[in-house]
């Protein structure tokens, strides 16, 4: 319900709920006691009853125990007028005693429906009361009605004790009460439920312990079985694993000094064999800072090694749950032999270049010389011969005949010299390039009955390496000659260009085609284009079918390596 605010007692200094309680009763009394004797008035008089009333010796007791406890009281007149409000609850509410009286009850509360309603009810002729709770205090009130001698009611009588406090620690001790009980509770069953997790893990952990301990073996056993050096440090660059193997190929174990007594105690020198390491260029050290090292050589020497070593060397940093650099493994390999192999290798691949460069040079210097001096003497003679004729006169028939077969046959001897030197290496190679030599070869072949071959070139570069120029020359030369003899083609075509930095030549016809898996190992011509390509770290495509054409693709770096011997 809504309790009237005057009719509701807020106080501070509070008796004891159960003296509260004992006062209602007595309250509730008096209150019996004087509505009896208002009604007797009502029969006698209202004048004559208020001054019994005022006189009575309750009633002065009433008032007092009013003014000074928790409660409060007000009396509503049929009409609605406020005839009593007094209690020292009013002053907690804000409210002076007796500010209502005289006021039109229903008028103050219009806003208030529910407290209009109890009001009403108790006009009406009922008498009730409940607990009900207003600006946050709890009341336990009351109404009851006043009669006349008729048995019409005349007034409504309300009284209203706070029992706020004892709410409060009824509340209180009941929410501590089940808070308690709660706790009691929920910490029963997280006992019971840690104790389960505790046997759990206590199960677990022998179950990881156990597991931790055979991984533990394994890795010992793969540690010391792999023909790989792995060694293992802490942050502080002190070892923690170094297996077997490490100490095999580096020639001495673990030792207790950090990063900067490694260089000397194991022999580490950089790839030209002479300079030592800096500490804080060792693979480990680099690892340490958070860097991956991939394939790091580096050269091993010192006096209990019986010859030099060279390793490959891996490292990578060892990392927390959170990122943190807890370490560094490092994972090496002797590849000594495979680097002796690969330097053989080497030396052969140049000594290769060497002597294909040395070849074309060879073929460069005999075009010069048939060039120079074999088709600059048939050139002579041939004008000799030439002028010759016009001063020859009176020669018969045969003469005549024998005279014009000589000058025939100098004039081929010329043309197959031309054709020799061509073949070798023609001056206009060396003169203008790459492109011009491929547009001559393509004009030459021509002439001897190949198909109509287009050309068409896109390149920055205006020449190249003379052997790298050599080497793109013999491979049209020789696709162009397996184009003409074997392709059976109608037309054909060449490409040069320049892509990311490479050279892309590529060779096409629309002849009879082949399966290059089935080209026989004595077709030369391929065989000799892949070897030329691989000699100079290129890449070949062949593409191919029975009936379908060929397409030969040729990638080379423009800049040759360090290894390729430009020119003898």
């Amino acid at each position: 319900m809504a309790v009237d605010p005057v009719s509701l007692p807020i106080a501070r200094a509070r008796p004891s709920a159960e003296a509260l309680v004992a006062e209602n009763r007595q309250l509730r009394a008096q209150l019996a006691a004087l509505e009896n004797r208002l009604a007797a008035a009502q029969r006698t008089g209202a004048q004559a009853l208020s001054l019994k009333v005022a006189s009575h010796p309750s009633l002065e007791h009433f008032q007092q125990v009013v003014q000074h406890a928790p409660v409060a009281v007000w009396q509503i007149r049929a009409d609605g007028i406020v005839t009593l409000s007094d209690g020292q609850a009013l002053a907690s509410l804000g409210m002076a005693p007796g500010r209502l009286v005289g006021q039109n009850f229903f008028e103050v509360y219009a806003n208030e429906p529910t407290i209009v309603e109890e009001a009403r009810r108790a006009l009406a002729g009922e008498e009730f009361g409940g607990i009900g709770e207003y600006l946050g205090r709890t009341f336990d009130f009351s109404y009851r009605p006043i009669r006349d001698a008729d048995g019409r009611v005349q007034f409504a009588l309300g009284l209203a004790v706070d029992i706020t406090e004892r709410v409060q620690a009824e509340a209180a001790l009941k929410k501590v009460h089940g808070e308690l009980e709660r706790r009691v509770e929920q910490r029963t069953q997280e006992l019971s439920e840690s104790n389960a997790q505790l046997d759990r893990e206590v199960k677990e952990r022998k179950r990881a312990v156990g597991a931790l301990e055979e991984r533990n073996r394994v890795l010992q056993s793969i540690l010391a079985s792999i023909a790989d050096g792995v060694c293992v440090c802490d942050i502080d660059g002190r070892f923690i694993v170094f297996n077997p193997a490490a100490a095999r190929i580096l020639g001495r174990g673990p030792i207790a000094d950090q990063p900067d007594a490694w260089t000397e105690h194991y022999g580490l020198y950089q790839p030209d064999g002479e300079t030592p390491i800096p500490e804080r260029e060792l693979p480990m050290v680099r690892a340490l800072r958070g860097e991956d090292v991939v394939e790091e050589e580096i050269f091993v020497l010192h006096d209990e090694l019986s010859s030099p070593v060279w390793l490959s060397v891996n490292a990578q940093p060892v990392r927390d749950s959170e990122g943190n650099i807890t370490g560094a493994v490092a994972a090496f390999r002797d590849f000594t032999e495979a680097k002796q192999s690969r330097d053989a290798l080497n030396n052969e691949r140049r000594f290769l270049e060497y002597a294909l460069a040395v070849h074309e040079r060879d073929r460069q210097l005999i075009a010069y010389e048939l060039h120079d001096g074999l088709v600059q003497e048939i050139s002579a003679s041939l004008m000799y011969l030439e002028a010759l004729a016009l001063r020859l006169t009176g020669l018969d028939d045969k003469s005549q005949n024998d005279f014009a077969t000589v000058v025939q046959m100098l004039r081929d001897a010329m043309q197959e010299a031309r054709l020799v030197i061509s073949g070798l290496r023609p001056p206009i190679l060396d003169e203008q390039g790459v492109v011009a030599a491929i547009e001559y070869l393509i004009h030459e072949q021509m002439g001897f009955g190949a198909p109509p071959i287009a050309f068409t070139h896109d390149v920055s570069w205006k020449r190249l390496d003379s052997l790298l120029e050599a080497m793109l020359f013999r491979i049209v030369q020789e696709a162009l000659t397996n184009l003409r003899t074997h392709g059976q083609a109608q037309s054909g075509e060449v490409t040069l260009h320049e892509v990311n930095g490479r050279i892309r030549l590529t060779i096409s016809d629309d002849g009879v085609g082949f399966a290059p898996s089935k080209v026989s190992e004595n077709r030369f011509g391929l065989q000799g284009i892949r070897k030329r390509v691989a000699l100079l770290r290129g890449r070949v495509d062949i593409h191919s079918a029975p009936g379908k054409g060929t397409r030969l693709t040729i990638e080379l770096p423009i800049e040759l390596g360090p290894a390729t011997v430009r020119n003898p």
